[in-house]
C-alpha cells in the first residue's frame, strides 16, 4: 500500500464520522482512488468503502535562510 499517513492528526467515530483539526486537510480515498479533500470539522465517510489516505498539515512553518 502506497499510503503516506502522517500521524494520525484526526479522530473518527463508529468507522464514519471523522472530526477534522483546524489547520488540517484530509484526503480522501474511494476505491483506492482519490475522491475529495475533507475540510476541517465534521465530516462523514463509509466505512469500508473510503480510506483516509493522507493528512495534509496546513499551518506555516518557518525556514531559516542564511545569508
Amino acid at each position: 500500500m502506497i499510503s503516506q499517513r502522517i500521524g494520525k492528526d484526526y479522530k473518527t467515530f463508529f468507522g464514519f464520522v471523522v472530526i477534522v483539526p483546524e489547520n488540517y486537510a484530509l484526503l480522501l480515498h474511494r476505491f483506492k482512488k482519490y475522491n475529495k479533500q475533507l475540510q476541517p470539522g465534521l465530516n462523514f465517510k463509509l466505512p469500508i468503502i473510503d480510506t483516509i489516505e493522507y493528512v495534509h498539515d496546513l499551518r506555516e512553518q518557518a525556514i531559516e535562510i542564511s545569508s
